[in-house]
C-alpha cells in the first residue's frame, strides 16, 4: 500500500515543493503474491528482484551515506550545510533527517523518513523551490530555486512524519 501528496506551497518567502509519502507493509508473501508466478521467459530480472527486495525490508535501508554526497552545482547562499542524522527512537521507529545535496541548478531539500517497527514508512521533502507547477520559470526540466531555505525545520517536519495519525 502507498499514497503520497505533490504540492507547490508558497508562504510568502517563495514557492516550495513538499512531497510526503507513506508506505505500509510489505511483506515477502506480499511481494510474492505481487510477482506471481513468472513464467520461465518472462522472470524480473536481477536488478528488479533487487528493488522489490529493497522496498520489502525498507527499514534496512534507512541509513546516512557515508561520505555524504557532494554539491552537483552552486548551493545558495545562506543554505545549511550537507547533513543526516539517524537515529532509533524508545518506540523502534527509525528516523533519518537529511539536508540533501544540491543538484545542477541549486535545488536540495530538507528530508524526514521515519519508518515504524508496523511497518509503515512516512516521509516528507521540502525542497528550496519547485521541481514542477505554477509558477515555474526555469528550463524545462530543471527546478525553479527561489529561497535559500525550505520552509520549516528538520525538527518541524520530524513531527510531522512522526504523528501516530499516519495508518495503513
Amino acid at each position: 500500500m502507498r499514497g503520497w501528496l505533490d504540492l507547490n506551497f508558497d508562504d510568502g518567502k517563495g514557492a516550495a515543493d513538499i512531497i510526503v509519502d507513506v508506505s505500509g507493509p510489505q511483506t515477502m508473501q506480499q511481494l510474492k503474491a505481487r510477482l506471481g508466478s513468472p513464467q520461465p521467459r518472462m522472470r524480473p530480472s536481477a536488478s528488479q528482484l533487487r528493488q522489490d527486495l529493497k522496498r520489502a525490508n525498507k527499514r534496512n535501508e534507512l541509513y546516512c551515506p557515508n561520505p555524504l554526497y557532494k554539491d552537483e552545482g552552486k548551493r545558495p547562499v545562506g543554505a545549511p550545510p550537507i547533513s543526516c542524522t539517524r537515529s532509533v527512537l524508545s518506540n523502534g521507529d527509525i528516523v533519518m533527517k537529511l539536508v540533501t545535496e544540491a543538484d545542477v541548478a541549486g535545488y536540495y531539500d530538507y528530508a524526514v523518513y521515519i519508518s515504524r517497527p508496523d511497518g509503515v514508512t512516512v516521509s516528507i521533502d521540502v525542497g528550496n523551490g519547485t521541481l514542477e507547477g505554477t509558477p515555474h520559470y526555469a528550463k524545462l526540466g530543471l527546478p525553479w530555486v527561489n529561497r535559500a531555505v525550505p520552509p520549516g525545520s528538520l525538527d518541524l517536519w520530524e513531527t510531522v512524519v512522526a504523528s501516530p495519525h499516519w495508518h495503513m
